[in-house]
């Protein structure tokens, strides 16, 4: 059974669902992202060490929006297995059946 992880919370980011006239007016828009500089600054200086910093939009069980840091990190196991799928033989020629159009 997997561990579970600690929640990482993306400091100093809001989402804000669009209000009703936004909705009537430009349904393209579906909310929009604030970001308090005094505390997202911190926290992205906490993170400086990747070179990516994935953050997932969620839906709390009382049904506010949040942002949460995506924490998930490849295994050995399967950094091997993409490897060995890689080291395959690619120059195998494809035949014009296996073309699915």
């Amino acid at each position: 059974m997997s561990e579970k992880k600690e929640v990482v919370f993306a400091e100093g980011m809001y989402f804000k669902a669009p209000d009703e006239r936004t909705k009537e007016k430009a349904p393209w828009v579906k909310g929009s992202v604030s970001i308090k500089m005094s505390d997202f600054i911190p926290f992205i200086k906490e993170h400086k060490d990747k070179e990516w910093l994935n953050i997932d939009l969620k839906k709390s069980k009382g049904g506010k929006l949040y942002f949460e840091v995506n924490t998930w990190e490849a295994t050995e196991d399967q950094v091997k297995e993409v490897a060995d799928d890689l080291t395959g033989d690619e120059t195998e020629a494809v035949k014009g059946e296996e073309i699915p159009w």
